[in-house]
C-alpha cells in the first residue's frame, strides 16, 4: 500500500501524474468562488455580459481551476509536504 504523498527523492524529471476522479467545475462553483474572492468582473458572474464577449459565455476564474487541480494532486504529490519541509 502506497503512503499518502511523496517525498522529494521520489520525483523524477519528466514524470507525469494522472489524478482520479476528475472534477467538473459547475456554474455554481464559479459563481461562489468569484463572490468569495471578491472577483466581481462580469465576465465571470454575469451571463448576459459574457454572452456578448468573444467567449460567448461566462469564463471560470483561473484561480479556481488552479485550486481544484492542486487539491486533486494532494494525495499523490504533496501529502507528505511537512516531511518535505524539513
Amino acid at each position: 500500500m502506497r503512503e499518502f504523498g511523496r517525498v522529494y527523492e521520489e520525483f523524477e524529471p519528466g514524470q507525469r501524474f494522472m489524478h482520479e476522479p476528475g472534477r467538473t467545475i459547475t456554474e455554481s462553483d464559479n459563481q461562489l468562488f468569484s463572490l468569495l474572492t471578491m472577483n466581481h468582473h462580469p465576465l465571470h458572474i454575469d451571463a448576459h455580459y459574457a454572452a456578448q464577449t468573444q467567449h460567448g459565455q461566462r469564463v471560470v476564474v483561473g484561480t479556481l481551476v488552479f485550486s481544484v487541480v492542486v487539491g486533486m494532486s494532494v494525495p499523490d504529490v504533496s501529502g507528505r509536504a511537512i516531511v518535505n519541509l524539513e
